[in-house]
């Protein structure tokens, strides 16, 4: 690996590894804000919304961190396959748990609608929590690809 490729390599890591990690903080809070905001008749239901929903950024969070943790992988002009094929595995562990928390959260603001413990009339705000529990999984599978592409053989 040319030496070029090792300091673009090793700078794509941390830059993505750190604003994922930036994005992270960002969709926590506005998923407890925007869940916070939905008017739900049970109000302990609220906090139900808001375990799941960040429970998916939490799998984009360590999606973040390995990526930044793998940079480590590149030394010299040398790439060192079994930690590239553990990062790479890592990464799809945590898109897979940003998924599976993303449909948790889905279910749950549709079972709350289902059962009247949120209005229907709050659509606007129960879309926008959709988006934002959805993002999380979206953007580990970004960073799953965007690892591969980087750790490619």
């Amino acid at each position: 690996m040319p030496a070029t490729r090792v300091r673009e390599v090793r700078g794509l890591c941390v830059g993505l590894g750190v604003g994922g990690v930036a994005v992270c903080a960002v969709l926590a809070l506005a998923i407890v804000v925007v869940g916070g905001i939905l008017p739900a008749t049970y109000p302990p239901f609220e906090t139900v919304l808001w375990i799941p929903g960040c429970g998916s950024v939490s799998g984009l969070l360590l999606s973040c961190l390995s990526l930044i943790s793998s940079r480590s992988f590149v030394r010299g002009e040398q790439l060192d396959l079994a930690g590239a094929r553990r990062a790479r595995a890592a990464s799809a562990v945590c898109w897979l748990n940003s998924t599976l928390f993303s449909l948790l959260s889905w279910a749950a603001l549709v079972a709350g609608v289902s059962k009247d413990l949120i209005p229907t009339g709050s659509t606007v705000g129960a879309w926008a929590y959709l988006v934002l529990v959805t993002a999380p999984a979206g953007l580990a599978g970004v960073l799953f690809f965007a690892g591969r592409a980087l750790f490619s053989r």
